[in-house]
């Protein structure tokens, strides 16, 4: 079993994985425009702590953005947002990514049911060529 601790996106990121405690396995980072930008990450520094501290790095992509929607502009466009968070964790070297299923207008669920399957295969597709397992969760 491995064990792991969340962070939060508010804080000063670097002082705060210093302070984790070694025990813990891996680290749950959020990343996103709400969460922690990624323009805001460095990456070699987060990676220097990681290592010093042998964590692994799951990524917790962005809470907030809906996967599907009934307008396939905007999920053409989450795909492409989500792709360069995912190119991100990557460079992070992060082994897992989180990601809340959120659907726009669940009033009309039935409508996105297809359109939902085929959003998470295209992540699933993009995480797993970047070496990252994608975890969906809620």
């Amino acid at each position: 079993m491995e064990i792991g601790v969340s962070i939060s996106p508010k804080t000063e990121l670097i002082e705060e994985l210093k302070d984790i405690d070694e025990e813990f396995d891996f680290v749950e980072m959020p990343i996103g425009e709400q969460e922690r930008p990624i323009e805001e990450i460095e990456v070699q520094k987060v990676r220097k702590v990681l290592d010093e501290k042998w964590f692994d790095l799951i990524v917790h992509l962005p809470f907030g953005q809906p996967v599907v929607t009934q307008v396939a502009d905007f999920n053409e466009a989450e795909i492409s947002y989500l792709e360069r968070i995912l190119e991100f964790s990557e460079r992070l070297e992060a082994r897992k990514a989180v990601l809340h299923p959120n659907i726009r207008y669940r009033e009309d669920k039935d409508k996105v049911k297809e359109p939902f399957r085929s959003q998470l295969e295209k992540l699933n597709k993009i995480s797993e060529n970047k070496g990252i397992e994608l975890c969906v969760e809620n």
